[in-house]
């Protein structure tokens, strides 16, 4: 057991880590190419975590039981997430992007009731209808140049990065592991490390990559402060914060994002951003609390 003030040191760390990851990503997007990015943060962030686990002797085989969250976890939250979100980042500032992938709800709802029977509430409807208007403010022509095709296509990827997490939202949710959380993700982040070498290999033969200091600082950093640390970080604070804290903290990453990225790459800062974000993480923490709700009845 941690004292209580590391446990909070390293929730500001994960906090502020998650803040600047999408701008940074932003930068990293003029040194590498989408897909050679993706597959860049992911060794980094696989190797991490698997030095890790063998440094502390922790490291083993996954079960047989575990396959199938392996499999759903390494494939749409980390590969397919990631490589959606790095081709959209690219057409689109980097704090709209990220409040585009935190529309799970519009995912996690109807996949939830459609496929593992859960109940609909006034309070889990509410939320939906939230985060449903604040991606439409996002689509708006004040916030989206409806001329712009890129950007249309762009806003999709991201809101199949936010579809990808959401399978995955319900599938640990619903599938009991038998391995440890870090162990889980060693493999995990394995097998996303290997689709995405594939996709990169099969859509980016030719790697348009600057090889330099801010190339490896954009990697080390997305993949083991963001990465490897911030699946360290995620689960020791769900683990020892109160639900509440840490659910409220982490839905509000959007909103941060949004001043990190003025501050960082001068993206304008904008009311309807704002509001698209407010709606976004009021529309997923009512869609939490439902659940929470449903699941202690």
């Amino acid at each position: 057991m941690k004292s209580r003030s590391t446990i909070w040191a390293v929730f500001v760390i994960l906090l502020v880590s998650s803040s600047l990851t999408w701008p940074v990503m932003k930068w990293g997007s003029d040194l590498i190419s989408p897909l050679w990015f993706g597959f860049g943060r992911i060794a980094v962030a696989m190797t991490g975590i698997f030095l890790l686990l063998a440094f502390t002797r922790s490291l083993a085989w996954p079960k047989r039981g575990d396959f199938k969250l392996i499999a759903i976890v390494g494939i749409f939250q980390m590969a397919l997430f990631i490589v959606f979100a790095h081709l959209g980042i690219e057409h689109l500032h980097a704090g709209h992007a990220n409040i585009l992938c935190y529309a799970t709800p519009l995912f996690v709802v109807p996949a939830g009731i459609a496929f593992h029977g859960e109940k609909i509430n006034r309070l889990k409807a509410f939320g939906f209808l939230l985060c449903l208007l604040g991606v439409g403010v996002l689509f708006s022509p004040m916030n989206l140049d409806w001329s712009h095709g890129e950007a249309w296509f762009a806003s999709g990827l991201l809101l199949l990065s936010a579809a990808g997490w959401g399978i995955s939202i319900l599938a640990v949710r619903h599938l009991r592991p038998v391995s440890p959380l870090p162990v889980l993700q060693a493999w995990q982040s394995l097998l996303a490390c290997l689709l995405c070498l594939g996709l990169a290999l099969l859509f980016e033969p030719e790697a348009n990559i600057v090889w330099s200091p801010q190339t490896a600082g954009v990697l080390l950093f997305t993949g083991l402060i963001a990465g490897a640390f911030g699946q360290w970080a995620m689960m020791l604070v769900q683990k020892e914060l109160p639900s509440q804290v840490s659910s409220t903290a982490f839905l509000s990453i959007p909103v941060v994002t949004l001043f990190t990225s003025a501050f960082l790459v001068g993206e304008p800062l904008t009311g309807a951003k704002l509001i698209a974000a407010t709606l976004v993480i009021l529309g997923s923490l009512a869609v939490t609390f439902a659940h929470r709700a449903d699941s202690a009845a």
